[in-house]
């Protein structure tokens, strides 16, 4: 946030993080003073009007698990509750605007140093997931999008192509 002058006129830049982009917003002064006043009952209404939803991990999951249910597969359900089951464990039932990156960023890596195939099945379920709460304001961002799994590595087919063969 920083106040600049433009022609007569103060105006304030600011980053709104629900819109995701810049806005600028004039003072209607041409003091300097007035503006820096301005700016201080600017911040306060932001904070006053942005105020999250705050509910546990549990019910979250439940009210997720129940928009899973009527929106997809059967399957897609029981992938879900089984990501959202071992966050739960590996968490407990905290807040959901109290998880963080390195929480989840720990919790995915040890996931994926136990199965890699299951770390990007839960990562994706998840991240979905987070995107969903995001979009019902539960959250501001999704800590899901900073995260990077490593790469799995490809297996090398059993069986021999055709080319192969003919070598033989």
């Amino acid at each position: 946030m920083f106040l600049f002058k433009r022609g007569k006129y103060y105006h304030l830049e600011y980053f709104d993080d629900i819109e995701n982009r810049l806005k600028r917003v004039s003072t209607k002064s041409a003091k300097k003073t007035q503006a820096i006043k301005f700016l201080t009952d600017f911040q306060k209404r932001i904070q006053d009007n942005y105020k999250p939803n705050h509910i546990l991990l549990s019910a979250f999951s439940k009210q997720y698990q129940d928009y899973v249910e009527t929106n997809c597969s059967k399957k897609y359900l029981k992938t879900v509750s089984l990501s959202f089951r071992q966050l739960s464990q590996f968490t407990n039932d905290i807040a959901l605007s109290k998880l963080t990156y390195h929480q989840l960023d720990q919790f995915m890596s040890i996931t994926f140093k136990r199965t890699q195939h299951g770390a990007w099945t839960n990562y994706r379920a998840l991240k979905s997931a987070f995107n969903k709460a995001v979009n019902w304001g539960y959250l501001s961002n999704n800590p899901f999008t900073k995260i990077r799994l490593p790469k799995i590595a490809e297996s090398t087919p059993l069986f021999i192509d055709e080319s192969e063969f003919n070598f033989i």
